[in-house]
């Protein structure tokens, strides 16, 4: 039987870090590895990276606007997308589209052109109702809830929920999908898998190397939170949470970069926060990692705020 031929469509992708873009990765070397035939097409994040490339055996094609990683780059590589994938539409027979926030429309859109079917994943709450854009408005003194808004929304909504099926990596983005009139037959939940193999439990010798080695102390209680410095990671909650704990114990370590000029950057707040308690010496900002996996065989605790 002849394996269909995959187009993974993603604002972003390696070497960028973050959990859409390594999902992303996972997904298409995945398929790579068991015979699909699969390309990437994304934005190209800067003017060093190449256009065409090919990222462990998988062919990536990498697009105008070039940018660092922003939310807005999601909307302004719409058109591009679009473009690029009806150019290319005698090479692929699936579009598979992942964290679609912006790039859904291009992939539906073409999708719905050329007669091929889309699957798309969200990597957060909110994307198919569109209530995701609620914080940044308000950000902005504007009104969530407000008529206009949702008529802005209407569009959006409608145009995503056309897609052909839904993959839903958590139960709350099942239950958004349902809530939205999705039918049944196209919802399919499908949490992120793990690399049992980079994910393991640590000898006690690993454990205590990788400490010394970030200079953490070894005596005492390592908790350990991955993820963007970002409101929706649950960053200042978790800062709260730990300051009530007042735990002497045991340190708090948050690895994850900040999101200079986003609207849910909690960086800066969280700092503050920590400084104002006086938990100095009892919270660690680690700063992004390009192998949490070895980090987290450092910690006794995994905390998941988000």
């Amino acid at each position: 039987m002849t394996r269909p031929r995959v187009l993974v469509l993603t604002t972003y992708y390696h070497p960028v870090l973050g959990g859409a873009e390594t999902n992303a990765k996972q997904l298409a070397c995945g398929l790579h590895r068991r015979g699909f035939p699969v390309q990437v097409v994304t934005k190209r994040v800067s003017p060093d990276l190449p256009v065409h490339d090919v990222v462990e055996g998988v062919p990536v094609t990498r697009l105008r606007p070039v940018g660092e990683r922003k939310g807005a780059g999601k909307w302004r590589f719409l058109p591009f997308a679009f473009a690029e994938l009806v150019a290319r539409r005698a090479t692929y027979d699936v579009i598979c589209c992942v964290d679609y926030r912006g790039i859904g429309i291009a992939a539906i859109a073409a999708g719905g052109l050329l007669h091929r079917p889309v699957l798309v994943q969200a990597e957060t709450i909110g994307v198919l109702s569109c209530s995701g854009w609620d914080l940044a408005l308000a950000a902005k003194g504007v009104n969530p809830n407000s008529r206009v808004v949702a008529l802005a929304k209407w569009p959006v909504r409608s145009i995503y929920a056309r897609a052909d099926h839904f993959l839903c990596i958590a139960r709350e983005i099942e239950s958004e999908a349902a809530a939205e009139g999705i039918s049944r037959d196209r919802v399919h939940y499908m949490p992120h898998a793990v690399d049992m193999q980079r994910f393991r439990p640590a000898t006690p010798e690993e454990k205590a190397s990788i400490r010394k080695e970030e200079g953490w102390p070894l005596d005492r209680l390592i908790c350990m939170s991955v993820g963007r410095l970002s409101i929706e990671k649950g960053t200042l909650d978790l800062i709260e949470a730990w300051r009530q704990l007042a735990a002497s114990n045991a340190v708090l370590v948050a690895v994850g970069p900040d999101m200079p000029t986003h609207p849910w950057d909690a960086g800066p707040r969280a700092r503050q926060m920590v400084a104002e308690a006086g938990l100095g010496d009892r919270v660690i900002f680690h700063g992004a990692s390009a192998d949490p996996s070895r980090l987290l065989r450092a910690a006794d605790v995994f905390i998941q705020p988000s």
